[in-house]
């Protein structure tokens, strides 16, 4: 906020819980907001034997898993199809579509795709997979966890459908 042209000052005294915030997070004992990261076990679902282990940047902007090329030729994926895919700058570009893979994150799984990065880009893990695997993210600790709600296995959410009866 501005007045008369220049920044509104708030002034904290040095004993404040916000001063003594502040110190902490320049000095280091504390972070801001950062990524998460998860460790992740990939398989190539037709070829069970072909499994990779590494750790990728939880993406909750991203739709999809991204995976580097040279993972995606280690695990011996093949193209499922090639699609157009918006960045986060809005830019474009055409990315091939590999798997199908199962995934395994903090003690669930699931079987889907990924797409498919440059060599040697930074592995993302994506919504549909925290979605698929009931996952959450804890931005305070810096985890990726199972949703407290449902422990034991995942949960998720539909609509009954009156033309439809659930058992």
């Amino acid at each position: 906020m501005e007045q008369n042209g220049s920044p509104k000052r708030i002034h904290v005294g040095p004993d404040s819980l916000e001063a003594r915030a502040i110190l902490k997070l320049e000095a280091g004992e504390i972070s801001g907001m950062g990524e998460i990261r998860a460790s992740v076990k990939m398989e190539n679902t037709l070829q069970p034997r072909r499994v990779r282990e590494f750790e990728a940047v939880v993406d909750t902007g991203a739709v999809m898993c991204l995976i580097p090329q040279d993972l995606a030729e280690d695990l011996g994926l093949e193209t499922v199809e090639r699609v157009v895919v918006t960045l986060a700058d809005d830019s474009k570009v055409e990315m091939r579509r590999v798997g199908p893979v199962t995934l395994r994150v903090a003690g669930r799984f699931m079987h889907t795709d990924c797409l498919v990065g440059p060599v040697g880009c930074e592995p993302l893990l994506g919504q549909l997979a925290m979605e698929g695997m009931d996952l959450v993210c804890d931005p305070g600790k810096r985890t990726l966890t199972v949703r407290p709600e449902s422990p034991l296995r995942p949960t998720f959410k539909m609509k009954r459908s009156a033309a439809h009866a659930f058992s």
